[in-house]
């Protein structure tokens, strides 16, 4: 794991975030999904939390709506993620993720929608899309990402207080029957959106930090995000080199946060005693109770949530127990 303080340092070697754009549609309310378009330079999909329609907004580099797509699909339960791809003829693909459970309840399962990217996306229109019904293999979760890897097959992360899950989607999926998500990695606590990165890799966000994987899931880095009301989109951009963060709320702002380079370890000098596993071990954790206290603070006060400050105290009565 790289230790936090060369991660800092790495992105303020590679400058600073600074703002992207401002939703300026008084429709968009609360961005729950931020996606770049995978064939128009410089278009951006996003949509509402639950309560809105079937439908996605297309916005410019400066956030102005060029158009807003309606889907033909079933009546919106609680729309919490959209990512994108492209098919084996280049077509861009989206998918709109319908697989929000608060309450733990939707025991028949989620839906995801596919449709193709329209060619001209300036007006608005309909998109006609195909339905999954998807399962898990355990029981019902809630999940605000999604995202599609190297291998074209769509993840979705759930978000669970204590940490989630990486869930895959069959290789073939069917629009006929329910399909059963697979086990595939775990996430943080609190992911609220994801991305795929362009070597493959991919990133989850929560409301505090992000967090870079290799394509197995292996943790490459993690680091800060900057302070947002409510945390909950991401996509990337410049072939990687940023990612574009957005927050819930009336003309939200989107962030443009640099990605911090990785440095190369430097070969310790003859004679040097190594690094204490135990000091390292508890610098991780110090490290990891300050993120989960400051995403916590987060939800607490969006939701005044009295068992989220009790899961703190324990959170940290657990790590302090790790070192003895």
């Amino acid at each position: 794991m790289t230790h936090p303080v060369v991660a800092l340092v790495a992105a303020a070697a590679v400058g600073a975030p600074h703002v992207a754009f401002v939703i300026g549609d008084s429709r968009i309310t609360e961005s729950s999904g931020l996606v770049a378009s995978p064939t128009h330079a410089g278009v951006y999909w996003t949509h509402n939390d639950s309560g809105d329609s079937s439908r996605t907004f297309a916005l410019d580099s400066r956030g102005r709506t060029l158009g807003v797509w309606r889907w033909q699909v079933a009546k919106a339960r609680d729309w919490e993620a959209v990512t994108a791809s492209t098919d084996p003829a280049g077509r861009g693909l989206l998918w709109a993720g319908d697989i929000g459970d608060n309450s733990g309840s939707r025991t028949n399962g989620i839906l995801v929608h596919r449709a193709v990217e329209p060619a001209e996306v300036a007006g608005g229109g309909t998109l006609r899309a195909t339905s999954y019904r998807l399962r898990y293999p355990d029981e019902p979760h809630d999940a605000e990402a999604m995202f599609v890897g190297r291998d074209g097959r769509l993840r979705v992360v759930t978000k669970g207080l204590l940490g989630g899950r990486v869930f895959v989607v069959p290789k073939s999926l069917s629009s006929a029957h329910p399909n059963v998500l697979e086990p595939e990695a775990d996430a943080p606590f609190l992911v609220t959106d994801a991305a795929e990165m362009p070597n493959g890799d991919y990133v989850l966000r929560n409301y505090t930090t992000a967090y870079l994987y290799e394509a197995d899931g292996a943790l490459i880095q993690s680091f800060d995000l900057p302070e947002q009301p409510q945390g909950e989109s991401m996509t990337v951009v410049d072939g990687g080199k940023a990612l574009l963060v957005g927050s819930e709320g009336r003309r939200s702002t989107v962030l443009r946060v640099p990605v911090p380079t990785v440095p190369a370890p430097e070969p310790m000098p003859s004679g040097t005693a190594p690094v204490e596993p135990g000091a390292s071990a508890a610098a991780d954790d110090d490290e990891t109770l300050r993120r989960v206290v400051r995403g916590l603070t987060v939800v607490t006060t969006t939701a005044a949530g009295l068992l989220v400050l009790v899961l703190v105290g324990a959170g940290a009565a657990w790590l302090r127990g790790r070192r003895r």
